[in-house]
């Protein structure tokens, strides 16, 4: 798993075998969390051609849908993927942001 790319307090964008991961900050209020969804392909597509653009659009989506409410009908919800690779995802984007903060390295 490497990180690709990084928006403070809003998305990360991660690569792991293949599959282009999206974790956005969902925020409710005074709570938050991550949800972490695999990009299909229409979604690739689009980061493709349209690269953080795109990103912006589909994190600000993935919020407005308010996935982690009661009753909620969010499409990202069921295609949440925090519990697979949550633990992993964490420690990799951690690691990013002390390397870039620090300014070593660029990716990983």
């Amino acid at each position: 798993m490497e990180v690709l790319d990084h928006e403070p307090s809003s998305w990360s964008l991660l690569v792991d075998d293949g599959r282009l991961l999206l974790d956005v900050h969902v925020s409710q209020g005074p709570v938050g969390s991550s949800l972490v969804i695999a990009l299909d392909d229409t979604e690739r597509t689009a980061y493709r051609t349209e690269g953080r653009t795109y990103l912006h659009r589909l994190a600000d989506q993935v919020q407005d849908s308010a996935p982690f409410a009661v009753g909620s009908t969010s499409p990202y919800r069921a295609r949440d993927l925090t519990a697979e690779v949550g633990a992993e995802l964490t420690r990799k984007v951690v690691a990013w942001r002390e390397r870039h903060a620090t300014g070593t390295g660029t990716s990983g």
